[in-house]
């Protein structure tokens, strides 16, 4: 039997404010890159961070796995002053099945196959 999944609780995620300049793999911890605390600019310049967030529960319940009817989802909410605009995106993944050359240096952030953060996608309603 199915298990529906519809409620995510606040103790379930786990989320960090992080550098929009900082790349998210899923299968990397995302809470261990450098937290922001503050965010400064002079007037009229653009602002970006990203929100980091994980699940933080089992997807495997006692050996067994728990299927779900439908995925939980996230909704966004920004609360600014008046004057202030906000665009709201999530990050998209793109599949990379050759991402080095045998031979690489140490600079690479991974030479393992996998999907990549890349695209930045218009974010509309839950995500």
């Amino acid at each position: 039997m199915a298990k529906e999944l519809s409620v995510i609780e606040k103790e379930q995620i786990e989320f960090t404010a992080v550098s929009s300049l900082e790349k998210i793999f899923m299968k990397s911890t995302p809470l261990n890159c450098q937290q922001l605390y503050e965010i400064s600019a002079l007037q009229g310049e653009n602002v970006s961070f990203q929100a980091a967030y994980r699940y933080k529960k089992a997807y495997y319940s006692s050996q067994m796995r728990v299927q779900a009817t439908k995925n939980p989802s996230v909704t966004v909410e920004a609360v600014t002053k008046a004057d202030v605009q906000v665009k709201i995106r999530k990050v998209g993944f793109v599949p990379s099945a050759y991402p080095a050359y045998g031979e690489n240096d140490v600079d690479y952030l991974t030479t393992e196959p996998g999907l990549f953060p890349d695209p930045l996608e218009e974010l509309t309603g839950s995500f």
